[in-house]
């Protein structure tokens, strides 16, 4: 009776939650597609819809898990930009770095940057990465760059 009633709970914040987000999504959408937007104007909307549907995808992580009981989060592999992923989260972390400290994204362009992976953890990852160094850098620099191994990539958030 208690996972059922579990289960209901879960079922009734994903539809709060997805709502709300899939209107967010849809009126993006919407202003993205006018004429009248402006190039900085779009890049910003592209990352309000992306973090959208980032935020979608995480209600549908916790009902996998909530619902199936297994414990360990769903990992869903697919190729990676890992400069895209990681312009898409410093745009969105921008507003939240102090004006004595620069955000400086190195992160490769090309070949060393594309990496088989799920892109909305790696997200996730780096934005609690920039959130950390955010919070403790008072001024300086924040840095997010990558270095290739034979079959490896190391991100590293280095701050000053």
């Amino acid at each position: 009776a208690i996972i059922r009633r579990q289960d209901l709970m879960f079922a009734s914040i994903s539809h709060e939650l997805r709502t709300p987000l899939n209107g967010i999504v849809g009126l993006t959408e919407l202003v993205l597609a006018s004429s009248e937007c402006t190039e900085d104007s779009r890049r910003r909307l592209d990352v309000v819809k992306s973090q959208a549907m980032r935020l979608n995808s995480l209600v549908d992580d916790i009902l996998d898990a909530a619902s199936n009981k297994r414990g360990h989060l769903l990992v869903k592999n697919g190729r990676c930009d890992l400069r895209e992923i990681s312009e898409n989260v410093c745009m969105m972390v921008q507003p939240l770095v102090s004006s004595k400290v620069q955000l400086i994204n190195n992160m490769s362009v090309g070949g060393d940057a594309i990496i088989d992976g799920d892109s909305n953890r790696i997200s996730q990852i780096l934005t609690n990465l920039l959130g950390n160094a955010i919070k403790f850098t008072k001024s300086g620099s924040i840095t997010i760059r990558n270095r290739t191994g034979r079959d490896l990539v190391v991100v590293e958030v280095v701050d000053t």
